[in-house]
């Protein structure tokens, strides 16, 4: 799938037009809908892969949307991780807390 169509005066690709990039998001989003994945979600990772791509939807799109999916997914993995990980310090120090406390008044 060509994304990028030829200027007629150059033989260099010319980014998608206005409507062609909202026709893109809006087919990204509702392709991430099929597998319940919110707007809230994909736009974020969808704005990171066409910095990431220099605009360029083609590795976006092909597969069915799967580089977006796998990049969400990954994402998601990353945050999980990072709430764990703050979870675990949070009881460390609360666990810390308690038997300061619990010395203290002792």
């Amino acid at each position: 799938m060509t994304t990028h169509k030829k200027d007629s005066k150059t033989s260099a690709p010319r980014a998608p037009d206005l409507n062609e990039q909202k026709q893109k998001v809006e087919k990204a989003y509702s392709a991430m809908a099929d597998l319940g994945i919110s707007t809230e979600v994909v736009k974020p990772v969808l704005k990171n892969l066409l910095n990431l791509y220099d605009g360029n939807w083609e590795l976006i799109e092909e597969d069915k949307y799967r580089t977006l999916a796998d990049a969400i997914f990954e994402s998601s993995d990353d945050k999980v991780y990072l709430s764990l990980k703050l979870h675990g310090i949070i009881n460390e120090l609360l666990f810390s807390f308690f038997i300061t406390w619990v010395t203290i008044l002792s």
